[in-house]
């Protein structure tokens, strides 16, 4: 779905960026203008005018603020945030460059303002232990309507902050008198950026440990506590599911159920080679290989996500993603609580989704298709989240009568 730009890449996180339009993340006429003045292929201009807009109307709300303009602060806190969010989309894949956490420290701080001002949400800072260090994170509760301690865990993707996912899932949760925990793991938001914590398969030791928090609180019911997967969010919750029990429901946006297949299916590699690249590979091919990748990493928005996944995952170099991204898999037959999967039309991730639904062990299960004739066909129906908040959260609602 094209909002602006000739750049595919830079118009595909447009569309991201103004879809949290719904939730008071951004609003239309700032993204366009922002836009416009994008440099095709250029992630410094990205860059440059995100975070100027970021600026701007994060002074306009700490000008309110001090007028005791409170309304107007928190309305303009909260787009700020995801200004600052996009801004820094396209540095990830530059571990070295030091304003991809600079971008998302302001992302959190300007949330953090909005919430201190919200009059609909109660927001906690929290650290979630793992592995030595903390997962940052915050536990919302809806001050009116609570569902007496029905929770929501929200799972971003490869590049997403749990800032975000307030904005993807969290805010329409918390509507509907859900509890909402949102954190960056490994390979996201702070831990990557400042802790150097990378990506890792077995996303159980992550979820284990956030549900064994959230068994400490005396306003979580243990008996209702669901997870949501955005994007890769859409494998690591399952795959979580397979060991950890105590999850009584996820969703799965979409569902994925091995990642090194697919990446390897896009190889330009006879089928006996593809298995096993880069071993048992001629050397000639595995040179060629590496030299396609590097080129399409190269181009500055287009081998962005190229880029993403050697930062995210630490890899050395691009072939390595290979064997890597290998490990990345589940067994859908070992997830056996209640199931709501989704499938976007327009989506290159939801192509196991149905897999993953016929062959998960859930008794209680959902598929959802989202279309184009909708609006909703795009990843993780990006220009129409609302119709799956919709779906989704009716189920859970119905699920948890």
């Amino acid at each position: 779905m094209k909002v602006l730009l000739n750049d595919d890449a830079f118009d595909g996180q447009l569309l991201r960026a103004v879809g949290h339009m719904y939730e008071g993340g951004a609003d239309y006429g700032e993204c366009w203008s922002t836009a416009n003045r994008i440099k095709p292929h250029d992630v410094e201009s990205w860059y440059h005018e995100w975070s100027t807009l970021a600026a701007r109307i994060e002074s306009i709300a700490t000008s309110s603020l001090a007028k005791n303009h409170c309304v107007s602060a928190y309305e303009a806190f909260l787009r700020a945030s995801m200004y600052y969010r996009a801004a820094g989309q396209f540095l990830i894949g530059y571990p070295d460059d030091k304003r991809t956490l600079s971008a998302f420290e302001k992302t959190a701080g300007c949330f953090l303002e909005a919430m201190k001002l919200s009059t609909s949400v109660k927001c906690e800072s929290i650290q979630i232990p793992y592995k030595g260090v903390y997962l940052p994170g915050y536990f919302l509760t809806p001050l009116q309507g609570a569902r007496k301690g029905q929770t929501l865990i929200v799972n971003g993707g490869y590049d997403s902050v749990k800032e975000e996912c307030y904005f993807f899932s969290g805010a329409s949760a918390l509507r509907r008198g859900f509890q909402v925990l949102l954190f960056d793991g490994p390979g996201q938001g702070i831990p990557l950026l400042a802790d150097k914590i990378t990506t890792i398969p077995d996303w159980e030791t992550v979820i284990t440990p956030v549900v064994d928090y959230l068994h400490s609180r005396p306003d979580v019911d243990p008996s209702k506590i669901a997870a949501m997967g955005i994007s890769l969010g859409g494998y690591q919750v399952p795959r979580a599911a397979t060991k950890e029990k105590r999850l009584t429901a996820i969703i799965c946006d979409p569902a994925q159920v091995n990642i090194g297949v697919r990446a390897r299916a896009r190889l330009p590699l006879p089928a006996s080679w593809k298995s096993s690249f880069p071993k048992d590979t001629p050397a000639l091919a595995v040179y060629l290989v590496s030299t396609i990748l590097g080129r399409m990493a190269s181009d500055p928005s287009g081998g962005w996500t190229l880029r993403r996944i050697k930062h995210v995952h630490g890899l050395d170099k691009l072939t390595d993603m290979f064997a890597e991204l290998d490990h990345f898999k589940l067994d859908p037959a070992q997830v056996t609580c209640p199931v709501f999967v989704s499938w976007a039309e327009k989506d290159d991730l939801a192509v196991e989704a149905r897999e993953f639904y016929e062959r998960c062990g859930a008794t209680v299960k959902k598929f959802v298709q989202y279309r184009e004739e909708d609006g909703s066909h795009e990843h993780c129906e990006a220009a129409n989240r609302a119709s799956f908040n919709q779906d989704a959260f009716d189920w859970l609602e119905e699920l948890w009568s």
